[in-house]
């Protein structure tokens, strides 16, 4: 046994230190599987203190450590490929407190998004975010990749939802940034560092998040049309009428018909298949019939449509939306990117990036779907014949950055919610001036002079 694995030994317990070859495998790398994973050992600490005493340890020795939560990244920011110290939050789980006074929940980093939801709900209140990965992402990683999701367009992003902080930083001090008090003015406002920064300034161990009244009455329309500026026209209206959306979603006619071919409780809501859909959801309140009314008013800019009548067909129109991440992974290979450009640029982009990817990629097939009413839109490269991944590999990347030159061209953003991590590192050029990186770099350098906290994400030092 060598030396530094008796150290974390004597820190937790034998059987929450693991060199056992599927332990580092699995908590060695996210959903990516484009790296090979090679830490050195895995940790499992169950309290802040022990997480203390482990990244002290590593500081004082120079080791590297990557934080690990849920592992549901798309960014590859959870991997760990150089012999590094991977420390998993998976049991620092609990939900300490709900104090509904004062609109928080006091959670540990490894506490699973739906546990969260859950227990905010059984206390009469609502964690409003919420994305297909609920059930394994962890609120760390939620923070640390500054999580969206579904419910952005009226609730915001994690940034939004995060009060306070409790972190241990690269050189093991342990901070507390703020609590649960919704109004702090006093100096620069630190947690705001650690969100987004996908633990390259140190490990979250506990946060303490905004919690809101429950919806009075959530009801969603789907809505057929065949243009991108009839979308916006929908969202505009739904604005003008002051509705209160909780959701805009789209998603292209591939993507249903993935869902369609692969989850066999779903069927064809309408009697044929059209281009392109919307999911409008709004809080109806005591006004039952708002949802009704907007659809007629804009019936003539619609091909087709459906109302939720009851809660069960509410859940069968959502799994229109929410199953496209997982039955799209059975059409070939894939190559997802995630971006953001403003929207009332979204016909405008989606056009030039369909035309772009058809006389240029035309082997692949491009399936679209996300947030459209935060400008939020999922783009998935679809390889049928499975060719090499390493051939695969070098022609998205040629893509990705031909797609990135377009986004930036309408002043957009390469990463809107899944972050930087490895995979899209070699492409902040594109998005951030050379004034910017260096201000990154001598942030990443504040916090952690020597480089040992998830080295090599984001940015290189």
């Amino acid at each position: 046994m060598t030396e530094q694995k008796e150290k974390f030994i004597s820190i937790l317990e034998k059987n929450r230190v693991s060199d056992r070859s599927e332990d580092l495998l699995e908590y060695g790398r996210d959903w990516t599987r484009k790296h090979t994973p090679d830490p050195c050992i895995i940790l499992f600490p169950k309290t802040a203190d022990e997480v203390q005493q482990i990244v002290s340890y590593c500081y004082e020795h120079n080791i590297k450590i990557v934080p690990s939560g849920g592992r549901t990244g798309l960014a590859a920011a959870a991997v760990a490929r150089n012999k590094e110290v991977v420390v998993s939050f998976k049991k620092m789980d609990q939900i300490r407190s709900i104090d509904i006074e004062s609109g928080s929940v006091v959670v540990e980093a490894g506490a699973i998004l739906e546990n969260v939801q859950k227990a905010v709900s059984d206390n009469g209140m609502f964690f409003p975010m919420d994305f297909a990965a609920r059930g394994s992402c962890q609120i760390g990683g939620c923070i640390s990749t500054n999580a969206g999701g579904l419910k952005v367009i009226k609730y915001g992003m994690m940034r939004d939802l995060v009060l306070g902080l409790e972190v241990v930083t690269p050189t093991g001090n342990r901070l507390r940034l703020n609590s649960n008090v919704h109004k702090n003015n006093s100096g620069y406002d630190l947690k705001q560092f650690f969100i987004g920064a996908e633990g390259t300034l140190g490990l979250i161990t506990e946060a303490t998040l905004k919690i809101v009244p429950k919806p009075k009455n959530l009801q969603i329309a789907l809505l057929a049309t065949d243009n991108f500026t009839t979308i916006l026209e929908i969202l505009k209206s739904a604005k003008l009428k002051s509705l209160d959306i909780t959701a805009f979603e789209f998603f292209t006619k591939p993507c249903l018909q993935a869902v369609l071919d692969h989850v066999h409780h779903c069927r064809n809501p309408f009697a044929e298949i059209y281009p392109l859909y919307v999911m409008l959801e709004i809080d109806c309140g005591d006004r039952a019939e708002d949802l009704q009314y907007f659809v007629e008013s804009v019936e003539h800019l619609i091909l087709d449509g459906t109302l939720s009548l009851n809660h069960q067909t509410f859940k069968e129109l959502w799994a229109y939306r929410e199953n496209i991440p997982e039955t799209i992974l059975k059409l070939g290979q894939i190559h997802k990117n995630d971006i953001a450009v403003p929207i009332s640029s979204m016909p405008s982009f989606i056009m030039k990036l369909e035309k772009m990817i058809f006389e240029k990629y035309s082997a692949f097939q491009v399936l679209l779907f996300g947030h459209i009413g935060d400008g939020n839109i999922h783009v998935n490269i679809i390889d049928t014949t499975r060719m090499p991944m390493e051939a695969f590999t070098k022609i998205t990347d040629e893509l990705d950055m031909e797609m990135c030159r377009l986004i930036k061209s309408y002043h957009g953003s390469i990463s809107a919610e899944h972050g930087i991590g490895l995979l899209k590192k070699k492409l902040m050029h594109l998005y951030r001036n050379p004034e910017e990186i260096q201000m990154m770099k001598n942030i990443k350098s504040v916090f952690d002079p020597t480089n040992i906290c998830n080295p090599g994400k984001i940015i290189d030092i």
